[in-house]
Protein backbone atom coordinates (compact mmCIF):
# COMPACT_ATOMS: atom_id res chain seq x y z
CA UNK A 1 0.00 0.00 0.00
CA UNK A 2 2.72 2.50 0.93
CA UNK A 3 4.78 1.83 -2.19
CA UNK A 4 1.65 2.22 -4.34
CA UNK A 5 1.11 5.70 -2.84
CA UNK A 6 4.69 6.89 -3.37
CA UNK A 7 5.27 10.13 -5.26
CA UNK A 8 7.02 8.27 -8.07
CA UNK A 9 9.61 10.99 -8.54
CA UNK A 10 12.18 9.26 -10.75
CA UNK A 11 14.25 12.21 -12.00
CA UNK A 12 15.37 15.40 -10.26
CA UNK A 13 16.10 18.02 -12.89
CA UNK A 14 18.42 20.81 -11.67
CA UNK A 15 17.90 23.85 -13.91
CA UNK A 16 20.79 26.09 -14.95
CA UNK A 17 20.89 29.74 -15.98
CA UNK A 18 21.64 28.78 -19.60
CA UNK A 19 18.36 26.86 -19.83
CA UNK A 20 19.98 23.43 -19.83
CA UNK A 21 19.39 21.04 -16.97
CA UNK A 22 21.31 18.38 -15.12
CA UNK A 23 19.13 15.33 -14.53
CA UNK A 24 19.85 12.99 -11.63
CA UNK A 25 18.02 9.75 -10.88
CA UNK A 26 16.19 10.01 -7.56
CA UNK A 27 17.31 6.51 -6.55
CA UNK A 28 20.94 7.69 -6.73
CA UNK A 29 20.18 10.75 -4.57
CA UNK A 30 18.62 8.62 -1.81
CA UNK A 31 21.00 5.65 -2.05
CA UNK A 32 22.92 6.90 0.99
CA UNK A 33 19.73 7.03 3.05
CA UNK A 34 18.39 3.55 2.42
CA UNK A 35 17.91 0.98 -0.29
CA UNK A 36 14.25 0.90 0.75
CA UNK A 37 13.58 4.66 0.58
CA UNK A 38 9.96 5.55 -0.27
CA UNK A 39 8.81 9.14 -0.64
CA UNK A 40 5.14 9.59 0.24
CA UNK A 41 3.04 12.67 0.92
CA UNK A 42 2.08 13.09 4.58
CA UNK A 43 -1.65 13.09 3.80
CA UNK A 44 -1.35 9.82 1.87
CA UNK A 45 0.52 8.18 4.73
CA UNK A 46 -2.04 9.43 7.27
CA UNK A 47 -4.86 7.97 5.17
CA UNK A 48 -3.12 4.60 4.83
CA UNK A 49 -2.42 4.38 8.57
CA UNK A 50 -5.95 5.44 9.48
CA UNK A 51 -7.60 2.97 7.11
CA UNK A 52 -5.40 0.13 8.35
CA UNK A 53 -6.07 0.80 12.04
CA UNK A 54 -9.50 2.46 12.36
CA UNK A 55 -11.35 -0.72 13.32
CA UNK A 56 -9.24 -1.39 16.42
CA UNK A 57 -7.78 2.02 17.32
CA UNK A 58 -9.44 4.86 19.22
CA UNK A 59 -9.08 8.10 17.23
CA UNK A 60 -10.04 11.53 18.52
CA UNK A 61 -10.41 14.54 16.26
CA UNK A 62 -11.03 18.24 16.94
CA UNK A 63 -9.83 18.21 20.55
CA UNK A 64 -6.63 19.29 22.28
CA UNK A 65 -4.55 17.59 24.93
CA UNK A 66 -3.94 19.69 28.05
CA UNK A 67 -1.99 17.21 30.22
CA UNK A 68 -0.15 13.90 29.86
CA UNK A 69 0.89 11.75 32.83
CA UNK A 70 3.07 8.70 32.27
CA UNK A 71 2.00 5.90 34.58
CA UNK A 72 3.49 2.41 35.10
CA UNK A 73 0.80 0.74 32.98
CA UNK A 74 0.03 3.44 30.40
CA UNK A 75 -0.61 7.11 29.85
CA UNK A 76 -3.31 9.29 31.42
CA UNK A 77 -4.39 12.01 29.00
CA UNK A 78 -6.47 15.06 29.85
CA UNK A 79 -8.33 16.69 26.97
CA UNK A 80 -9.73 20.17 26.49
CA UNK A 81 -13.24 18.86 25.76
CA UNK A 82 -13.38 15.06 26.18
CA UNK A 83 -13.03 13.43 29.59
CA UNK A 84 -9.61 12.26 30.79
CA UNK A 85 -8.77 8.81 29.43
CA UNK A 86 -6.04 6.18 29.77
CA UNK A 87 -4.11 4.61 26.90
CA UNK A 88 -1.47 1.91 26.48
CA UNK A 89 0.12 4.00 23.74
CA UNK A 90 -0.56 7.53 22.54
CA UNK A 91 0.41 8.85 19.11
CA UNK A 92 -0.44 12.44 18.32
CA UNK A 93 -0.05 14.47 15.15
CA UNK A 94 -0.50 18.09 16.09
CA UNK A 95 1.91 19.88 13.80
CA UNK A 96 5.02 21.99 13.83
CA UNK A 97 4.49 23.78 17.16
CA UNK A 98 3.26 20.66 18.92
CA UNK A 99 1.38 20.96 22.20
CA UNK A 100 2.13 17.30 22.93
CA UNK A 101 5.86 17.78 22.33
CA UNK A 102 5.85 20.74 24.72
CA UNK A 103 3.94 18.78 27.39
CA UNK A 104 6.30 15.80 27.15
CA UNK A 105 9.69 17.47 26.58
CA UNK A 106 9.29 21.08 27.70
CA UNK A 107 9.30 24.44 25.91
CA UNK A 108 10.09 24.37 22.20
CA UNK A 109 12.86 26.97 22.46
CA UNK A 110 15.04 24.42 24.30
CA UNK A 111 15.22 22.31 21.14
CA UNK A 112 14.63 24.67 18.23
CA UNK A 113 17.68 25.58 16.18
CA UNK A 114 17.30 27.88 13.20
CA UNK A 115 19.13 26.33 10.27
CA UNK A 116 19.17 29.46 8.14
CA UNK A 117 16.17 28.99 5.92
CA UNK A 118 12.43 28.83 5.54
CA UNK A 119 10.18 26.64 3.41
CA UNK A 120 6.87 27.56 1.86
CA UNK A 121 4.85 25.02 -0.09
CA UNK A 122 1.67 25.03 -2.12
CA UNK A 123 -0.48 22.80 -4.29
CA UNK A 124 -0.46 23.99 -7.90
CA UNK A 125 -1.93 22.89 -11.23
CA UNK A 126 0.59 20.70 -13.07
CA UNK A 127 0.82 23.05 -16.08
CA UNK A 128 4.34 21.80 -16.86
CA UNK A 129 3.05 18.27 -17.42
CA UNK A 130 5.58 16.85 -15.00
CA UNK A 131 5.42 13.08 -14.77
CA UNK A 132 7.94 11.48 -12.43
CA UNK A 133 10.16 14.56 -12.66
CA UNK A 134 10.96 17.15 -10.02
CA UNK A 135 12.31 20.44 -11.35
CA UNK A 136 14.65 22.41 -9.06
CA UNK A 137 15.99 25.94 -9.46
CA UNK A 138 18.89 27.09 -7.25
CA UNK A 139 20.37 30.55 -6.87
CA UNK A 140 22.38 32.16 -4.09
CA UNK A 141 20.09 32.50 -1.08
CA UNK A 142 17.07 30.74 -2.58
CA UNK A 143 15.72 27.52 -4.02
CA UNK A 144 12.45 26.57 -5.69
CA UNK A 145 11.12 23.20 -6.73
CA UNK A 146 8.01 21.69 -8.26
CA UNK A 147 7.00 18.03 -8.58
CA UNK A 148 3.84 16.20 -9.63
CA UNK A 149 1.44 14.37 -7.34
CA UNK A 150 1.10 10.95 -8.94
CA UNK A 151 -2.30 10.16 -10.38
CA UNK A 152 -3.59 13.74 -10.22
CA UNK A 153 -3.38 16.99 -12.20
CA UNK A 154 -1.78 18.62 -9.16
CA UNK A 155 1.85 19.50 -8.46
CA UNK A 156 3.53 20.56 -5.25
CA UNK A 157 5.66 23.67 -5.34
CA UNK A 158 8.13 24.85 -2.77
CA UNK A 159 10.21 27.96 -2.24
CA UNK A 160 13.05 28.08 0.25
CA UNK A 161 14.83 31.38 0.92
CA UNK A 162 17.92 31.34 3.14
CA UNK A 163 19.36 33.98 5.42
CA UNK A 164 23.09 34.49 5.90
CA UNK A 165 24.50 32.37 8.75
CA UNK A 166 25.48 35.45 10.79
CA UNK A 167 21.80 36.20 11.51
CA UNK A 168 20.91 33.02 13.39
CA UNK A 169 17.81 32.90 15.53
CA UNK A 170 18.23 31.63 19.10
Amino acid sequence: MVTDARTRTEIVSFQRDNGRSVDVQMRRLVAGISGRHVEIMRGELATILYEATKSDTHYMFEDSITAIVQEPDGVAVTFEHAPTDRFDLMIRDDGLHSIVRRLVFGPENQFRRFLGGYLAGAALPNHLGLDGRMVVWNAPGKRAAIFPVHGTAIARGGFSPFRPRSRRCR
